[in-house]
């Protein structure tokens, strides 16, 4: 199911029932973690968009500050899973606070609770695409890729197409 929201209720709601059924069924908590930017000029580039997804579950929310998602976020029991993790992380952690912890804390988490794909890829290139990563692992042809325009990641709410491309990425990481 997809869930596409920009309040932060909402996405504290849809985190609640993942970490409900990992517990209920005593599964080792990994979530799928993509984000979106725009492009802007003069330095930092804000996160505008982040998904999150489990196996038939996909959250996309612009709420990128709610404090639901920074808590996940900094979980270390929880895995995240995700392509060029670094460069997402670079982007949310400048939006959520230039703090020297915080940009301390995105090293760390990438070494103990984020798995980055590429690490695990022969295909280990931060250049390789996700349609190709798709097409190589999954047989999955990744259709979206050179239809969105990256400006649309500032508009809310998301066109459609937008809305399907941004959970492709969250959901083929889990896959």
């Amino acid at each position: 199911s997809l869930t596409v929201t920009g309040e932060a209720v909402e996405v504290a709601e849809w985190i609640a029932a993942r970490v409900a059924e990992w517990s209920r069924d005593g599964r080792q908590p990994v979530i799928g973690f993509d984000s979106e930017w725009d492009g802007l000029s003069g330095g930092v580039v804000p996160t505008l968009i982040v998904q999150l997804a489990t196996r038939g579950c996909c959250l996309v929310t612009n709420a990128v500050l709610s404090e639901a998602l920074v808590r996940i976020l900094m979980d270390g029991n929880v895995i995240k899973v995700g392509k060029n993790l670094r460069e997402d992380l670079k982007h949310w952690c400048a939006l959520h606070s230039p703090s020297e912890s915080l940009l301390e804390w995105s090293e760390a988490s990438v070494t103990y609770s984020w798995v980055e794909l590429m690490e695990l890829s022969p295909l280990h290139s931060p250049h390789v695409s996700m349609s190709t990563l798709t097409e190589h692992y999954l047989g999955e042809i990744y259709p979206w890729k050179s239809t969105i325009s990256h400006s649309c990641w500032g508009s809310w709410p998301l066109p459609q197409e937008a809305q399907l491309y941004a959970a492709a990425d969250a959901c083929a990481v889990i896959d």
